[in-house]
């Protein structure tokens, strides 16, 4: 078990990549704290952690957005666990669809979006460094995106906010070295998660009747989705000691998408 007496914290817990996340940590031995706003969703990876896991899972309700909300999460983590070695940023916002430039989009639009998809992450890293520093160290791993890096029509906030996240995840790196602190970045490109049904649906909406399999068949050189669990082992390379050596790096699970 690669993460034997660890805890993590794993927001975006309640489902897609951070749900399978939360459930490869606990498989290799680590305690978790998922967040998320959808505490339905929570309660679902709760009940598919128990039988495999049998051991530390909590559910904490949060919005990532919400400074108050983050310092809790941290306090509840550290009040049932007792300490704080891996923080995941998963919890994402795809942003407004439906909108086919950025002059189209309201300021409530770009905000709610950034607030989500990058003060969240920042506002994380933020009470947890203090608590791994006192440890002495820990991991950091942002969820961003391809889209971060190659940009698409009529998702501006979503995707300025994947790029922002990649530089977060440099400039942390920088800043926390010395407090033996890592933070790296995956970039997931298609994934078979609940969010990509939605931008199907967003497709097919505008008269794409092809979306599907487009986005199924066609969107990487390997032709399939990408599944959570493959994005999952990614994040516990980066959160075992099998990384020890990587910081301020990002890597690619996108089938090959970007090597084109």
């Amino acid at each position: 078990m690669r993460l034997r007496d660890k805890v993590a914290i794993v927001t975006g817990g309640a489902s897609g990549q951070g749900r399978a996340i939360a459930l490869l940590f606990l498989r290799e031995g680590a305690r978790v704290a998922i967040a998320d706003v959808d505490t339905v969703g929570m309660a679902e990876t709760v009940r598919e952690a128990k039988p495999s896991a049998g051991v530390g899972i909590l559910a904490v309700p949060t919005d990532v957005s919400d400074e108050a909300d983050v310092r809790h999460l941290v306090a509840k983590t550290m009040d049932d666990f007792g300490q704080l070695d891996i923080l995941v940023n998963s919890a994402g916002r795809l942003g407004p669809l439906g909108k086919e430039a950025a002059e189209q989009l309201t300021l409530e639009e770009w905000s709610a979006t950034l607030a989500v998809n990058l003060i969240g992450p920042w506002l994380c890293i933020k009470h947890v460094v203090p608590v791994m520093r006192q440890r002495g160290g820990g991991t950091i791993i942002n969820v961003a995106s391809t889209a971060g890096l190659r940009p698409f029509p009529g998702a501006a906030p979503y995707c300025v906010s994947k790029a922002g996240v990649l530089v977060l995840t440099k400039t942390t790196a920088l800043e926390y070295v010395s407090a033996n602190v890592r933070v790296n970045a995956i970039c997931p490109g298609h994934i078979d998660t609940p969010m990509m049904e939605k931008v199907i649906a967003d497709m097919e909406a505008r008269g794409r009747a092809t979306a599907r399999k487009a986005v199924h068949t066609e969107s990487n050189p390997m032709k399939r989705l990408g599944t959570p669990e493959e994005v999952a082992r990614v994040a516990l390379f980066l959160a075992c000691d099998d990384s020890s050596f990587i910081t301020g790096s990002y890597v690619l699970v996108d089938g090959g998408h970007m090597a084109g």
